[in-house]
């Protein structure tokens, strides 16, 4: 992932974009986009999210919180939580 702000300014770069390079040297990525749920109440033509049978097949709130300490350990400091809608998620905010 490239963080622009670093490329096209003359400044330091962030703490997080320090962390985001030292994770993409050490293990291939820099950030995380995490699809928690299948579920969405919108059927847009153009998403495969809403429209997936593997519904049964999303983390349980114990496996969701495994990755989630998981992905801190590793110093990943960006982990951007999609879906579906994440609001949909009965255990979105534990």
């Amino acid at each position: 992932m490239v963080h622009l702000r670093s490329l096209f300014q003359d400044k330091r770069m962030s703490e997080v974009e320090e962390s985001c390079r030292k994770a993409f040297k050490r293990y291939g990525v820099s950030s995380i986009l995490w699809n928690v749920t299948y579920q969405c109440d919108l059927k847009c033509w153009h998403c495969y999210v809403g429209n997936s049978k593997n519904a049964v097949d999303q983390l349980n709130t114990d496996q969701a919180q495994t990755l989630i300490s998981k992905i801190g350990d590793m110093g990943i400091p960006l982990l951007f939580m999609t879906g579906g809608e994440p609001l949909l998620r009965k255990d979105i905010f534990k």
